[in-house]
C-alpha cells in the first residue's frame, strides 16, 4: 500500500452518536484548533462515485455527499 511506503500511519474511529463530544469537536473547529479535511463535496446523486473514489484511495480528505446543491465543488 502507498500509505505504507511512505512511512504514513492511519487507523479508523468508530463512535456512537454523542451529543457532548460532537459540541467539543465544533468548538474546536469553531476556534481553529483543528482542521477538518474536506478533498470535495458531490451532490447526492453521485453517491456511489463517492464511495468508488474513498475505495480507490488517493483522496485527500473526506470525500462528503450534500443534498445542497451550492454545496458542491466537483461535478466530475
Amino acid at each position: 500500500m502507498e500509505v505504507l511506503r511512505r512511512g504514513i500511519t492511519y487507523c479508523f474511529l468508530f463512535i456512537a452518536p454523542d451529543g457532548e463530544g460532537l459540541r467539543e469537536v465544533s468548538a474546536l473547529v469553531a476556534s481553529g484548533a483543528i482542521h477538518p479535511v474536506i478533498d470535495r463535496v458531490l451532490p447526492f446523486e453521485q453517491a456511489v462515485e463517492a464511495l468508488d473514489q474513498l475505495l480507490a484511495g488517493g483522496t485527500k480528505g473526506k470525500v462528503l455527499v450534500s443534498t445542497a446543491p451550492a454545496a458542491v465543488t466537483d461535478r466530475n
